[in-house]
């Protein structure tokens, strides 16, 4: 049996790459949106709308379900 330390290292390894995957995205998402509507690019006009986008509010909610998900499943293998 491994010591307890060895596997809250491990876990905490886990969960420190999943954040870091997510911050990359995020960071990556933030970036594009400001150079793609910045100011001198800016066509008049009416702005995007996401209402009634019923696959895209299933991932945005699926998606954090599923990491969750995947943090608990380790967390309890640790415990």
């Amino acid at each position: 049996m491994r010591p307890p330390a060895d596997a809250i290292g491990t876990l905490s390894l886990i969960v420190g790459a999943i954040a870091l995957l997510i911050f990359i995205g995020v960071e990556g998402a933030l970036v594009y949106a400001i150079w793609r509507y910045r100011a001198s690019r800016n066509v008049p006009g009416e702005p995007a709308t996401f209402e009634q986008n019923r696959r895209l509010e299933i991932a945005w909610t699926a998606a954090p379900a599923l990491i969750l998900a995947v943090v608990f499943v380790a967390n309890a293998a640790t415990g």
